[in-house]
């Protein structure tokens, strides 16, 4: 914005003296802000018609809209204020025009932000029981399931969701501390704690399940190996189909494995961490004398000593491996150091680089650093297993600075690119 403030600056001191003229470049401004305004006007209605099938407070509709409105006012005023002067001044368009680019995808991107809103703030037939990401914010009935309606994950699809309910509304499915009995009607929209035992690990629940008897909002399970941490699931759910989930569990191979994602119909997509665990995570609840506060979230777990990361993905998922046909997933390892060895971005599957090369529109490409540490060297094209598979001839080794440069924006990698590019 210091371009256009100096622009400004021009303007104000030539405005007395400089005659407005056309040129084939001029912006029509009615025109742009009309199609700003109904982009904002679509999303303000898609979260109304979703407010009303997922009951959401009206008090926290109005406000969203309030700060869309808000938005809008501001781009009325850079339309009046900023985009006509500055049209007379040709020098000065191309960077407006960026601007106003980036102001339209801002306002776009106020569609996904809305539906994590309607998930957060999402209240059940306006009865105000809403869901919180922090665990121990409101009090849960405490609940002792029979063992076959106990709430449990479906590892068969090797994705942590799960297993729809198959209760039927008299059948009492559970006990509360007193000994009273619960069919699966008597808890439509109750949150609740449970804890029971299965292959040997302890597992204990918090979340709750809707009039239908599906899952609904935020839903957190805790497994235990032990007196080892195995695993924390934190999803949230909309009426039986998960929207999104974090987990943090103790991988076999010995590490731990990190996941932030959103689901969508037919694959997984956000970002894996993968670091060296050093330290188990020591259990400090009691299976038969428990708190609600002692079910761990996502959260309580973010600092976690987990020692180096060893590698960072960014993409979808798909059967719980890497897989990613859009050419934008990227693949990022690192030494011991901390420092990047291993930079991949192009299509993916079954957890690693794959690639074909036929794409000579959008080709796979890779940073790799060289066997005998003679610096990065870039590949692009044919990838099998994550493997380079043209010919040394057309490596580019060693490539300098300016080169990783012309090739990757630190910006747009979710992930540090130390060593690559400091």
């Amino acid at each position: 914005m210091s371009a256009l403030k100096q622009e400004n600056e021009i303007i104000t001191y030539e405005k007395g003296i400089y005659k407005m003229s056309k040129h084939e470049n001029d912006i029509d401004i009615n025109k742009l802000k009309k199609e700003i305004v109904n982009d904002v006007s679509e999303i303000i209605k898609e979260s109304i018609q979703n407010s009303k099938r997922s009951n959401i407070s009206w008090i926290n509709i109005v406000s969203i809209i309030g700060g869309i409105l808000g938005i809008i006012a501001i781009i009325w005023g850079v339309g009046y204020n900023v985009i006509v002067p500055i049209t007379r001044h040709e020098d000065g368009i191309a960077e407006l025009k960026t601007y106003l680019v980036d102001i339209k995808e801002d306002v776009g991107k106020l569609s996904g932000e809305l539906s994590d809103l309607r998930v957060l703030v999402y209240t059940n037939n306006g009865n105000q029981n809403s869901y919180s990401y922090e665990s121990g914010s409101a009090d849960a009935k405490k609940l002792d399931f029979y063992d076959e309606y106990a709430p449990e994950i479906d590892v068969a699809s090797n994705e942590p969701e799960l297993k729809e309910t198959k209760w039927k509304k008299l059948v009492e499915i559970a006990t509360d501390e007193d000994g009273n009995g619960y069919t699966s009607s008597d808890l439509y929209n109750v949150k609740f704690t449970t804890s029971y035992k299965e292959d040997g690990k302890e597992i204990y629940f918090l979340g709750q399940y809707n009039d239908k008897s599906r899952w609904n909002g935020l839903c957190v399970l805790n497994v235990y190996s032990g007196d080892n941490l195995e695993s924390v699931l934190e999803a949230v759910y909309n009426d039986g189909k998960l929207y999104s989930y974090k987990r943090i569990s103790y991988e076999k191979d010995g590490t731990w494995k990190v996941v932030d994602k959103i689901s969508e119909e037919d694959y997984k997509i956000g970002e894996t961490w993968i670091y060296d665990k050093t330290n188990a995570y020591k259990k400090n609840i009691s299976f038969d004398n428990y708190e609600e506060s002692q079910i761990l979230n996502y959260e309580d777990l973010a600092y976690i000593e987990k020692g180096e990361l060893i590698s960072y993905y960014n993409g979808k998922t798909f059967d719980g491996k890497y897989n990613d046909d859009s050419g934008d997933a990227y693949l990022v390892k690192y030494d011991t150091n901390g420092n990047v060895r291993y930079l991949y971005k192009g299509k993916v599957s079954d957890g690693y680089g794959n690639d074909d090369g036929k794409d000579e529109k959008k080709k796979s490409w890779a940073f790799i650093w060289g066997d005998a540490n003679d610096g990065f060297h870039y590949h692009e094209g044919e990838f099998k297993n994550g493997t380079p598979q043209n010919t040394k001839k057309d490596w580019k080794y060693p490539v300098s600075i300016d080169f990783i440069k012309s090739i990757i924006n630190p910006d747009d990698y979710n992930c540090h690119l130390t060593g690559l590019i400091d």
